[in-house]
C-alpha cells in the first residue's frame, strides 16, 4: 500500500512483450499472403519492439519478486523467513525460469537478425523464426505459472481486511507515484534493451551489406557524392524490381546515444534511491559508506554504471565518425557486453542479498545451518 501501482510496475510491463511478440509472429507466419507488403515490415518492427521490451519487463519482474517474497540481510534469511508454501515457491520459480529463458531466446533471435547481412538473413530465416516461436512458447508457459501464483495461491495479493483507509496516507509524495529504486531498475532494463538494439546495428554496419532502400534502388559501398560530402560511403544504384521492399537503414550512433541518455537517467534514479535526499551531507555520508571495504558490491555497481554510460557515448562516436575502425569498434562492443553483464549481476546480488557480501556469489548461511 505504499505505492500508487500496487504491488509493482511488473503488472504493467508484462502486457507489451506478450502482445507485440504474439501479434508480430502471427503476421510473419501469414506473410505468404503479403510477401512484399508494408504489413510484414510492420510485423517485424513489433517483433523487435516486443523482444527488446521483454528486457525491462524481466528487470522489473526481478524487482517485483524481491519486494514480494520478503526482506532480509541475505538471500538465506529471505528464504528462511518466507511464509510462502512449497506450491508458491514451485509456481514462482517456474515463472521466473521460463520467462527468463523466453527473454534469452527472443533477444538472441532479434539481435541475430538485426546484426546479419541480407544473405545471412535469408539463410537464418527459419532458425530465427523457430527461436521466436520457442521463446513465445516459453513466455506462455511462464505466464501460466505467474497466473497460478497470483490467482490460485494469492501471491502478492492484499487481503481485503488490510485495505483500510487508515493504511493509506492522506497526502502522497512523488515517491508514492514513482518509487526511486523501481524507476532505477526499469530504466536500467531499458538501457540494456536499447544497447542490444544498437549492438546488432553496429555489427551489421561493420561489414556494410547491400540494403534495399526502396523499390528499384539500393545502397552499396562507393565514393562520396555531392549530396553527402562528409564521408557517407554509399551510392544509389538500380536493382531488379523483384527484390522485396525494406525500410531505410537506421543508424546505430543515434541508438547508442539514446542508450546513453536512458542510462544516465537510470544512474540518477539509482542515486536518488540510495541517498534519498539530494544534499551535500547525504552525498558525503554515502561516499564515506561506499569507501568502506564491506561495500564492494555497491562501489563496483557505481563504477560499472558510470562505465556503461561512457561506453555507450564512445560507441555512438565510433558509429558516427569512425565506421572504418572495425577492430576498435569490436573491442568496445565486447567490453560493453561484459560490463553490462557484470552490472546486471551486481544489481541482482544487491537486490536479493544486500549491498555487502562477495562479488561473485551470495552470502553463505551461518555455520551448522
Amino acid at each position: 500500500m505504499n505505492e500508487f501501482i500496487s504491488p509493482n510496475w511488473h503488472v504493467l510491463f508484462i502486457h507489451y512483450p506478450i502482445a507485440f511478440l504474439s501479434a508480430g509472429i502471427v503476421i510473419e507466419l501469414l506473410s505468404f499472403l503479403w510477401p512484399r507488403g508494408l504489413l510484414r515490415a510492420a510485423g517485424r518492427w513489433i517483433i523487435l519492439l516486443g523482444a527488446l521490451l521483454a528486457i525491462p519487463t524481466l528487470a522489473v519482474g526481478m524487482y517485483a519478486f524481491a519486494t514480494v517474497v520478503g526482506s532480509g540481510r541475505s538471500w538465506y534469511e529471505v528464504v528462511e523467513r518466507s511464509r510462502w508454501s512449497p506450491e508458491q515457491w514451485h509456481a514462482m520459480s517456474r515463472h521466473i525460469w521460463l520467462n527468463s529463458i523466453g527473454v534469452l531466446l527472443v533477444v538472441v533471435a532479434v539481435t541475430t537478425w538485426v546484426a546479419s547481412s541480407d544473405n545471412w538473413r535469408r539463410r537464418l530465416y527459419w532458425p530465427v523464426l523457430l527461436l521466436l516461436i520457442a521463446g513465445m512458447g516459453s513466455f506462455s508457459a511462464g505466464a501460466w505459472f505467474g497466473g497460478e501464483s497470483v490467482y490460485r495461491f494469492g501471491t502478492a495479493v492484499a487481503l481485503p481486511a488490510s485495505r483500510t483507509a487508515a493504511a493509506e496516507p492522506a497526502h502522497h509524495g512523488i515517491k508514492w507515484f514513482i518509487p526511486p529504486l523501481e524507476l532505477h531498475v526499469a530504466l536500467a532494463g531499458m538501457t540494456v534493451a536499447i544497447a542490444i538494439g544498437a549492438l546488432g546495428l553496429t555489427i551489421r554496419r561493420l561489414e556494410p551489406p547491400e540494403v534495399v532502400t526502396e523499390p528499384g534502388e539500393t545502397m552499396v559501398p562507393g565514393e562520396q557524392t555531392p549530396e553527402e560530402p562528409h564521408g557517407r560511403s554509399e551510392v544509389t544504384v538500380p536493382v531488379p524490381p523483384s527484390m522485396p521492399y525494406a525500410p531505410r537503414p537506421v543508424f546505430a550512433a543515434r541508438i547508442w546515444l539514446a542508450a546513453a541518455v536512458v542510462g544516465l537517467g537510470a544512474a540518477i534514479a539509482g542515486l536518488w534511491s540510495a541517498i534519498n535526499v539530494f544534499s551535500a551531507d547525504t552525498l558525503k555520508q554515502n561516499v564515506t559508506m561506499v569507501r568502506q571495504p564491506g561495500h564492494i558490491r555497491l562501489l563496483l555497481h557505481l563504477i560499472f554504471g558510470v562505465t556503461v554510460v561512457v561506453l555507450t557515448l564512445a560507441l555512438a562516436a565510433l558509429a558516427r565518425f569512425s565506421r572504418r575502425r572495425r577492430k576498435v569498434t569490436a573491442a568496445f562492443l565486447v567490453l560493453s557486453v561484459l560490463v553490462i553483464a557484470l552490472q546486471f549481476w551486481l544489481g541482482l546480488a544487491m537486490l536479493y542479498d544486500g549491498r555487502t557480501g562477495p562479488v561473485l556469489g551470495f552470502k553463505s548461511p551461518p555455520a551448522g545451518r
